[in-house]
């Protein structure tokens, strides 16, 4: 059973802002700083001319256990996706340039392509920006929701309990969410004003004949985020209305089968950053508008510290459904130990503990125990990445 993500997760262009500041504000040794190689080249706005290739190589060893049954295995993207990607911008004069990323995943542990028919199956994008009037991308990229900071470790698609428990796909046949990556997809960001920043996205479905609406997603997200002295707090907004694209081509759109029911996403979330430590607190409720379908509710906290070269990382992870016994917990601890700024081994200790008509997993892949009701899934992971 492939796990749906909401996307909740990803607002790249403001994670860039955040760390555009942070990089300012902060020395080296802060936890923005030590996260921020893993980004592609143009996370921080510019109007310079530039071309880059970057990515990143990631391979961990893995022992899960669910329901009393385990399994050992070499996996890639235990703490980033392994990847490489494109990335180019040019100054077109007047404080306005274009950009495009195109990024594409792969395993580093076999090395096959992360999307089987698809090559840049993460970021395919171009953009025109102005920092007076703001910036429109257009393509396949990150959605309007909650940003990848929020989680500790940045809903990684894994290992993160936060990314699992964030999933709909037990919620009935007509629930949806914002995909990893918005197919087809238009998003328009402005500038900050008096500490606010707001992005709309609207994107259609990829198969047009399909029964509903031709709209697969539209959204809209509100940051604030003052600075005072050297620590800042970001409050977050986002409400997102999503419909099945089940010819997308992203797997986990196969948990939707009905195109013609919306469902509606709502999220919020508070983070709080100190340079060397970094607290989050988010919400998130799902309701999809079908007949007998479950709404979930998804609560978490988390933390981050630097300490010399390790970056500790913690977070707790609570979802509840409106279906009985369907709630689950989750937690995960982990440590990176930098070798260099771009190079660190790792390790991560994860946990779920299902209700008894709960069926969350960690990292469920080919080989990977099913998943069962009621059952406690762990998972260990020791890894190394390097970011180039």
């Amino acid at each position: 059973m492939k796990q749906r993500f909401s996307n909740n997760k990803r607002a790249c262009v403001l994670a860039a802002a955040l760390l555009a500041t942070h990089g300012a504000a902060h020395a080296d040794g802060g936890v923005f700083q030590a996260l921020s190689p893993g980004f592609y080249p143009g996370v921080v706005p510019g109007t310079s001319d530039a071309f880059n290739i970057y990515g990143t190589v990631d391979v961990f060893y893995d022992h899960l256990t669910s329901g009393g049954q385990s399994v050992n295995r070499v996996l890639s993207g235990g703490a980033w996706t392994s990847k490489f990607g494109f990335f180019g911008r040019e100054n077109l004069g007047g404080g306005t340039a274009v950009s495009f990323v195109l990024e594409a995943g792969f395993n580093a542990n076999n090395g096959t392509v992360g999307q089987s028919g698809t090559l840049f199956n993460r970021q395919s994008t171009v953009a025109l920006s102005n920092a007076a009037w703001g910036s429109l991308s257009v393509g396949k990229q990150f959605g309007v929701g909650l940003q990848l900071f929020v989680d500790p470790f940045l809903a990684n698609g894994k290992i993160s309990p936060w990314a699992f428990l964030s999933g709909v796909a037990d919620l009935g046949k007509g629930a949806s969410s914002v995909e990893s990556r918005v197919n087809n997809s238009a998003i328009y960001t402005s500038p900050t004003i008096a500490g606010f920043s707001t992005q709309v996205l609207y994107a259609l479905k990829t198969d047009q004949s399909e029964p509903g609406p031709a709209t697969q997603n539209r959204g809209i997200n509100v940051t604030y985020h003052p600075v005072t002295g050297n620590n800042s707090i970001y409050v977050v907004g986002g409400y997102n209305q999503t419909w099945c694209d089940p010819t997308s081509g992203d797997p986990s759109s196969a948990t939707c089968t009905d195109s013609t029911t919306r469902t509606d996403s709502y999220a919020t979330a508070l983070v709080y950053d100190m340079g060397r430590y970094v607290f989050s607190g988010s919400y998130q409720l799902f309701d999809p508008k079908h007949d007998g379908d479950y709404l979930a509710s998804v609560y978490s906290l988390g933390s981050s510290a630097t300490i010399g070269r390790n970056l500790l990382r913690a977070s707790l992870v609570y979802r509840h459904t409106t279906q009985d016994g369907n709630h689950a917990i989750g937690a995960a601890l982990g440590e990176d130990y930098f070798l260099s700024k771009r190079t660190a081994l790792y390790v991560r200790a994860s946990l779920i503990k299902n209700g008894p008509n709960s069926a969350q997993t960690i990292d469920y892949t080919t080989g990977s125990p099913p998943p069962k009701p009621g059952v406690t899934v762990t998972d260990l992971a020791v890894g190394m990445y390097h970011n180039f």
